[in-house]
């Protein structure tokens, strides 16, 4: 034996080492295969599980609006909707519906408006949508922070120009998802926070004052001095309509420790005014 080893230059040429370690090497290879397509079917059976389950994210519940990442979904899919939100369904911008709280399997039968939605192209297997949840409820722990003089307001009794102080919080509510997606975020956009929307939407608020806040004090035959006094009309007001947040599918429906008032010297001229006219 040690003169094979040392003809044959070492374990390396011994033939009967040889024939054991091919076959050693040929036994791994095949666990390895083996262990492989084991891996593989299981990453095989996760992937489609995740595929056949449609809901919002645990860690995005606190967004106003989620948009699903991936357009193309199977049918029969399960469609998990939350109780305090939306699934709205778009496809090529035009909506195809929306599918409220509950859970819902992605087919032409339980969701009648998937029905002229469905792909032929994929043998009826596959739907081609965006999907977006929306939350519904009023979004008490996000309340929106507005401040604004509001310059070149009319005052109704002596047709003077005044600029009234508004500042506060409101909480809102998505009243029309369809709106909200197409006037505020568009349907391309998935915000990653909530602090765009509510910026967009102290925005319009404050636009919207610029309307309410004389329609309120015309209709109480008030003047704007008196505007503190009408602290409640505002907020009845403010929660029965803003035009511009209902143009995107939003309503007031709490006012938070919000003050209106003038500044001194132009609450003086006002009230030189009135003292004028003798009223």
């Amino acid at each position: 034996t040690s003169r094979r080893r040392k003809q044959g230059g070492g374990l390396h040429g011994d033939p009967e080492y040889l024939r054991l370690h091919t076959k050693r090497a040929e036994s791994k290879r095949h666990d390895a295969l083996k262990e492989g397509d084991h891996m593989g079917l299981f990453e095989f059976v996760k992937n489609g599980v995740r595929q056949m389950m449609i809901a919002r994210p645990e860690n995005m519940h606190h967004l106003i609006v989620y948009k699903h990442p991936d357009r193309s979904v199977p049918m029969w899919t399960q469609l998990t909707v939350k109780s305090d939100e939306g699934a709205v369904f778009f496809r090529d911008g035009q909506l195809m519906g929306i599918v409220g709280p509950g859970r819902h399997t992605i087919d032409g039968q339980n969701i009648p408006f998937l029905k002229n939605w469905i792909d032929s192209a994929t043998g009826g297997n596959v739907l081609l949508a965006e999907i977006f949840f929306v939350r519904s409820q009023p979004l008490n722990n996000s309340p929106v922070k507005f401040g604004a003089k509001l310059g070149g307001m009319i005052d109704p009794g002596t047709e003077l120009s005044c600029s009234p102080r508004i500042f506060g919080e409101f909480v809102v509510q998505v009243t029309d998802p369809v709106k909200f997606i197409l006037g505020l975020t568009g349907q391309s956009i998935q915000p990653h926070d909530n602090d765009e929307i509510l910026e967009y939407a102290s925005k319009l608020f404050r636009k919207g004052c610029r309307s309410v806040i004389p329609a309120t004090i015309s209709a109480k035959n008030e003047s704007v001095l008196n505007i503190s006094a009408l602290h409640d009309d505002l907020e009845d007001a403010f929660k029965a309509r803003v035009p511009d947040l209902e143009d995107v599918g939003l309503k007031v429906t709490k006012m938070l420790d919000f003050k209106v008032n003038l500044d001194p010297a132009e609450q003086k001229d006002l009230r030189d005014a009135w003292n004028m006219v003798g009223m």
